[in-house]
């Protein structure tokens, strides 16, 4: 996938595919460090706690900076530029160990780490992503646990002084704000363009804390590909779902596609290519034809586990989109249920019957509510199973315990 690092831009060229020839040229033109590049011979031996407080300070100096690559696999020439190749070995088990680094010994946690390995004879030069960070400043942890913020100075890395991370905590509200005000206005826009407002309906948003690094649209096949996927982050069956598509197809939105569905309930998803994710159900299953309201005869009511189903969907679809466009930073997330203004919504739990029958509860038993509060949660970027599990319960526990209702039923801990 293309992608644009320091390294095109020091050698003018466009967006494409970080190879080894791209690393040669590199060298051959002696490539200086800069604010967001930095060579690195070898990378931090495993049982050295030196190592692994110097690579703590020069992810934090990153992400402290505005982000940057760090490239490992490749020597000075005492001068700041690249001389030479020095392969170094890389697995899976090397890239878990670094991110653990980034995680433990960063503080904040640096997280959205990520590793583009570069094949070359002997082993392998590999360039490592450190995104810009909405959570600067960012401390390095030593041993004896103290803590200091290190930060870029043009091609060297520096400490910053008490009035520069006065200004990076500022600088960090503000951006929390601004990230607040963007989540409200897209959720708000999702709100506007609900496919059934006057019943109940989830709505459901999610944004990268920093855009994806990789350039081009969102074309169709990678809209495609995150639909597909959503099936496979679910925790639920798959049956278990509010998006049924049959044949619908994506339409193009404004740098985004859009699978509206009107059959047999309403929904509207849509994926955007800077990885931002929105989505629409109605939860009350409305059918035009025969007048009826699934599952309670009652069309601003509906069942808890529906709306397990909706924030199931939402998280999975989140995680695919971020896949597919290489997110590498946080998923920031808000859900919520809405309805006509001043209709009280009503969400219907339900409880063990005969066997495996669940036997609808009494209206009388849930709260209604007549305006739910929005609820937010964050993800990291390539969560494991564990972690989704974990943000999808906490969603939908937030939006259930708003009714009243405490227990899920559809939800289960992966194994």
């Amino acid at each position: 996938m293309d992608i644009l690092t320091p390294l095109h831009r020091a050698l003018g060229r466009p967006a494409s595919a970080l190879d080894d020839g791209l690393v040669r040229e590199a060298i051959a033109q002696h490539v200086a460090e800069a604010a967001d590049l930095d060579w690195k011979r070898e990378l931090p031996h495993a049982k050295n706690d030196d190592a692994g407080d110097e690579f703590a300070k020069d992810v934090a100096a990153m992400a402290n900076s505005g982000g940057g690559w760090i490239v490992y696999g490749v020597g000075e020439d005492g001068h700041s530029g690249a001389a030479e190749i020095c392969p170094v070995q890389w697995d899976s088990s090397e890239a878990k160990r670094l991110r653990a680094l980034a995680y433990g010994r960063v503080y904040p946690p640096a997280v959205g780490v990520d590793f583009t390995p570069v094949p070359v004879d002997g082993g392998a030069v590999v360039a490592m992503h450190v995104p810009d960070s909405a959570e600067a400043p960012h401390f390095a942890r030593y041993r004896q646990n103290a803590l200091r913020a290190p930060h870029r100075n043009g091609a060297e890395t520096v400490f910053m002084s008490e009035h520069e991370i006065e200004r990076a905590y500022l600088a960090r509200f503000a951006r929390r704000r601004s990230w607040h005000e963007d989540m409200t206005e897209l959720f708000e826009s999702t709100v506007r363009t609900s496919a059934r407002q006057r019943l109940i309906s989830g709505v459901f948003v999610a944004r990268p804390a920093e855009p994806s690094t990789r350039i081009g649209r969102l074309d169709r096949d990678q809209a495609e590909a995150a639909f597909a996927r959503m099936s496979q982050q679910k925790l639920c069956s798959s049956e278990f779902t509010t998006i049924y598509r049959g044949r619908e197809p994506m339409r193009p939105g404004l740098r985004s596609w859009v699978l509206e569905v009107l059959s047999p309930q309403g929904s509207r998803s849509v994926v955007h290519a800077d990885g931002s994710t929105s989505l629409s159900v109605d939860l009350g299953l409305w059918d035009n034809e025969r007048e009826e309201a699934w599952p309670v005869g009652e069309p601003f009511h509906t069942l808890a586990r529906a709306v397990e189903w909706f924030v199931d969907d939402s998280v999975a679809l989140a995680s695919a989109i971020s896949e597919a466009v290489g997110i590498n930073s946080p998923l920031r997330m808000m859900a919520s249920v809405v309805g006509a203004d001043g209709e009280s919504l009503v969400i219907r739990d339900e409880y063990a019957w005969v066997g495996n029958d669940w036997q609808l509860a009494d209206a009388s038993q849930s709260r209604p509510v007549v305006e739910f509060e929005a609820v937010t949660a964050s993800m990291t970027a390539h969560a494991d199973q564990a972690e989704r599990y974990e943000v999808t319960r906490q969603l939908t526990l937030d939006l259930l315990n708003q009714a009243g209702i405490e227990t899920l039923k559809s939800l289960r801990a992966p194994a």
